[in-house]
């Protein structure tokens, strides 16, 4: 059974090490013939095609997304054997698919489309070259191992769409020196920022961003962090930074933090008030009320006496009603001057990065994770793939040890091989040592 196992693994690792020769390509989803028409890929929801120009720049277009690949299971992609300098994907195209660049360490530069919605898992694994990534307004997800030991990345920017920083997002990312997770940003996955050696910053803008509750989310080595966590306080950040006794800095609670966290410096600030003087004067007149009533005249004719009797009835009344003018001045006058005087403080925190023991890894840990499964045999089948086309295989020494489980000088399928089948053991809970499967 393992040399059928076995067997079936050295073809993986053949198909990976062929050299394709550097001119046009057709794939389609299951198969990977060659032919001489034009330079096409089947993308995931539309064509993407691929060129290669002689300046070293890889070009991706199309409509649609990137297909995922997995090398584990015999397929790569087709522009993985070339060997360009600069990768530039064209609007249009919406995703990079699972490991669709792993491994390609003469990448230096990367321009990706504002088109694009998703990086997917170990998109751009080992592809220890890039030195800088501006990712697209338009991407929500950073996915599970997507920049993986990027050992020269040493600039990220990650856009305010972002939600979900995926497990071991930026592991090993050893040249990146600081980084602002924008508010945007709800959970940071596990180990997502381990063993950033030179990481000194990070500013988490949402207090209510979630942190996998390890000290190894965030840390220089496995001994801890050294650097500032800036955040909000009373922030899920500040609390995380309190428990594995990280230094933490607060931002407040709106103000955006200031990129350079090393260096506080508090103003002065001077508060006056000022009250004026307020006269109010109030004013009665004299009212004079003439009031007359007069009685109606009631004339009354008899014909019969021929006698006129006339009758005129007048009661003159008059009410008059005086009152005096008042003034009143009520003089108020309130000056108050409040001054509060903080004086100009400066902070400057100095950070010594203590140098990284090489530590010993167990045989089977070929990516020094400190677990043995499926992604150390991928690990193993990458870096047999580089040595047989005459490319550095990307291991330390003590990753090469950790890797050649059968102990005769080669890091090939059998040892992936032997990893796959230990950690299948594991999973049944059958305990035997790894050197039983080489």
């Amino acid at each position: 059974m393992k040399k059928r196992v076995a067997a079936v693994l050295a073809a993986v690792c053949m198909t990976a090490l062929c050299v394709v020769p550097c001119g046009h390509f057709t794939e389609k989803i299951g198969t990977a013939p060659i032919s001489a028409g034009a330079d096409v890929t089947q993308g995931q929801g539309g064509m993407i095609t691929f060129t290669m120009q002689g300046d070293g720049e890889l070009h991706i277009s199309g409509q649609g997304a990137i297909k995922d690949y997995s090398i584990l299971s015999g397929e790569s992609a087709p522009w993985t054997v070339l060997n360009p300098q600069k990768l530039v994907i064209e609007e249009g195209v919406t995703g990079i698919g699972n490991e669709a660049f792993m491994g390609m360490d003469s990448i230096t530069s990367v321009s990706l489309p504002n088109s694009l919605t998703k990086i997917g898992e170990y998109a751009f694994y080992k592809c220890t070259s890039i030195r800088s990534v501006n990712i697209p307004d338009g991407v929500t997800v950073i996915s599970k191992k997507a920049f993986d030991q990027c050992k020269s990345l040493n600039n990220v920017v990650i856009p305010s769409g972002v939600t979900n920083i995926g497990d071991m997002a930026f592991n090993y990312c050893k040249s990146l020196t600081s980084i602002i997770i924008p508010e945007s940003v709800t959970k940071i996955g596990q180990r997502a920022f381990n063993e950033c050696d030179v990481l000194s910053s990070i500013t988490i803008m949402n207090p209510n961003c979630t942190l996998y509750q390890e000290n190894r989310t965030i840390c220089n080595s496995t001994s801890g962090y050294n650097g500032t966590i800036n955040a909000p306080s009373g922030s899920k950040a500040e609390k995380y930074a309190q428990k594995y006794g990280y230094q933490f800095v607060s931002t407040g609670q709106s103000q955006v933090p200031d990129t350079q966290p090393a260096t506080t410096t508090t103003t002065t600030t001077t508060e006056a008030t000022t009250t004026t003087t307020t006269t109010t004067t109030q004013t009665t007149t004299t009212s004079t009320t003439t009031t007359t009533t007069t009685s109606m005249t009631t004339t009354q004719t008899t014909p019969t006496t021929s006698t006129t009797t006339t009758t005129t009835l007048t009661t003159p009344t008059t009410s008059t009603t005086t009152t005096t003018t008042t003034t009143t001045t009520r003089p108020t006058t309130t000056t108050s001057t409040t001054t509060q005087t903080t004086p100009e403080t400066t902070t400057t925190t100095q950070t010594t990065t203590a140098p990284t023991e090489a530590k010993h890894l167990e045989l089977g840990d070929a990516n020094a994770d400190g677990t043995i499964n499926a992604e150390d045999a991928t690990e193993i089948l990458i870096a047999a793939a580089r040595f047989g086309t005459n490319r550095p295989m990307g291991l330390t020494d003590e990753q090469k040890k950790a890797a050649d489980i059968n102990s005769d000088g080669a890091v090939n399928a059998m040892d992936a091989n032997a990893v796959l089948c230990y950690a299948a053991g594991i999973g049944a809970n059958v305990h035997r040592p790894i050197t039983d499967y080489a």
